[in-house]
């Protein structure tokens, strides 16, 4: 699968970098061993960082000066892992989707980037990371529509399908996905995303059943 920055992106925000981990994947609804993982996760963020702290953690930083570079306000345009950060530490926890969701979100709040995982089979050609034109919109997961315009996108072929906001109801995991890419943002550099990948291989291969697992870095150089 070919991935690459887009070049208009990468001179607004030089630390551009995407870590990816292209995985084949069994999705299950409800797994005990990962509920486990997941709450005593959250209780060590929820016990050791408070919601006036989110803002200056170094990743949601760089994610709200990257969204700045783009051209959209972070204060309207939450990144994810912002979102569930702040639900965790109002106490609120985190929905429980399915295994790869699951360990996408774990990953995400362990390490304060955003990250999609995304169904291969719904992608077509190339990926490209970019800012979205203005009046960019696509149907979000669990909403009707998401203006997705200045925001830094993945497009394939058929249009833009995710952000580190909202991810569209295109590419997400289904039962029958198989095959999935999973996403890591980056808007400061490569610094902490092997350490991220790795935790996402490690829980892909413990819950989700994981088969020919590959992971590579993208960099503003590339």
């Amino acid at each position: 699968m070919q991935i690459q920055i887009d070049a208009a992106w990468k001179a607004a925000c030089p630390g551009a970098a995407l870590g990816c981990l292209l995985s084949r994947v069994k999705v299950e609804k409800d797994c005990p061993g990962l509920q486990k993982e997941m709450e005593h996760s959250l209780e060590e963020i929820a016990g050791n960082l408070r919601r006036e702290e989110i803002a200056s953690l170094p990743h949601i930083r760089d994610t709200r000066e990257g969204y700045r570079a783009a051209g959209k306000d972070p204060h309207r345009y939450r990144s994810s892992c912002e979102a569930m950060l702040r639900r965790i530490t109002s106490g609120k926890g985190l929905y429980r989707i399915n295994n790869v969701v699951d360990c996408n979100n774990i990953v995400s709040v362990e390490s304060g980037f955003s990250l999609g995982t995304y169904d291969t089979a719904r992608l077509t050609g190339g990926v490209v990371w970019q800012i979205a034109p203005e009046g960019t919109r696509y149907p979000g997961i669990g909403k009707e529509e998401i203006n997705v315009g200045l925001l830094p996108a993945l497009r394939d072929d058929m249009g833009f399908f995710g952000n580190p906001s909202s991810d569209s109801i295109r590419a997400m995991i289904r039962p029958e996905s198989r095959e999935v890419l999973l996403v890591i943002y980056s808007f400061g550099g490569t610094d902490g995303l092997e350490t991220a990948l790795c935790r996402a291989e490690s829980l892909f291969s413990a819950y989700c059943g994981a088969e020919k697992m590959r992971r590579w870095i993208i960099t503003n150089n590339d």
